[in-house]
């Protein structure tokens, strides 16, 4: 039966090529973590925050891997932060250039 699944995947067929894809690769599946931290507002809340995600790490309250995956929320949140930063930067300059225009 499995040999008839992989023929008729390699043929084409694609829900054979799913199902022996799910065999070969479970697929993953996070958990739900719960992780008690401040709320973060501004670039100021960010180190706080990576400790929280280090000490709970440490503990064993979460996985490394856990852990990595808060840490990378926290810098998409600092790319945010800055980007906002700069736009409102850039407005400001904008709007002094015109005025002095």
């Amino acid at each position: 039966m499995t040999r008839k699944a992989v023929e008729l995947a390699l043929e084409g067929n694609t829900a054979a090529l799913r199902m022996c894809l799910d065999r070969l690769m479970v697929p993953r599946r996070d958990r739900a973590v719960a992780l008690a931290m401040q709320q973060v507002r501004d670039a100021g809340d960010l180190a706080p925050a990576m400790a929280a995600i280090m000490t709970a790490a440490g503990r064993g309250e979460i996985s490394p891997g856990e852990g990595l995956g808060y840490a990378r929320l926290v810098d998409v949140l600092l790319k945010a932060i800055d980007a906002h930063g700069f736009e409102q930067r850039l407005q400001e300059l904008e709007k002094r250039t015109a005025a002095s225009s």
